[in-house]
């Protein structure tokens, strides 16, 4: 992105064989280029909380939920939360579950809350409900919507278009609840999921 950037800098500077392009056609290419660039790095940042479960089972994951077009989430509103009875997984223990789904599985890095015929490996978090901690090496939390979660604030974020982010601590560990935007879960019922989330000793930060 930075050498396509410098090429369109030096549009002014063609021979004079060349054919002239005008100032204002330069600058509106150059705005693009930035703000392509911009976009890129964002969406870096957001992309990066899913590499540590990625780094630890050595197999490369990506944080991306996916698509709205998945075919995967129902259209219309979303789906409603409710009580979730189950038994419960190492690392992360929770009240409420999407209407229809399960507990597909976890490892010490994230829980994984998908559709009872979703087969997909636990890195792959398309379409689902994830939970996890916070990188050990992360710096800082993206900007977005300012939230409450049992008195405690949190921050959801949406740098990255096909997902919502919600960052918060529960007093002792740093905890990120991603949820596809195909699903259709609000702000509240995402604060309302996370309320839920308890944080058990078998979890464990990854870094990366």
């Amino acid at each position: 992105m930075n050498h396509v950037i410098e090429d369109l800098g030096r549009l002014r500077t063609r021979t004079a064989t060349d054919q002239t392009v005008p100032d204002d056609v330069v600058r509106r290419d150059l705005a693009r280029g930035r703000a392509a660039l911009t976009r890129r790095r964002a969406r870096r940042a957001v992309t990066g909380l899913g590499a540590t479960a990625a780094a630890a089972v050595l197999t490369v994951s990506v944080i991306s939920a996916g698509s709205t077009s998945d075919p995967r989430p129902r259209g219309g509103s979303g789906v409603d939360l409710v009580a979730y009875t189950g038994a419960q997984l190492p690392g992360f223990t929770v009240a409420k579950v999407p209407e229809g789904f399960v507990l597909q599985g976890a490892n010490e890095y994230s829980l994984d809350i998908a559709r009872p015929d979703d087969h997909s490996s636990l890195d792959d978090y398309q379409g689902k409900l994830v939970v996890m901690l916070q990188s050990r090496d992360a710096t800082g939390t993206p900007t977005g919507t300012h939230v409450e979660i049992s008195g405690r604030p949190g921050t959801i974020s949406t740098y990255d278009p096909t997902a919502k982010q919600l960052f918060y601590s529960d007093g002792t560990h740093d905890i990120v609840v991603q949820a596809p935007t195909g699903l259709g879960l609000s702000d509240a019922e995402l604060v309302e999921f996370a309320s839920g989330v308890t944080v058990t000793t078998e979890a464990v930060a990854g870094v990366g």
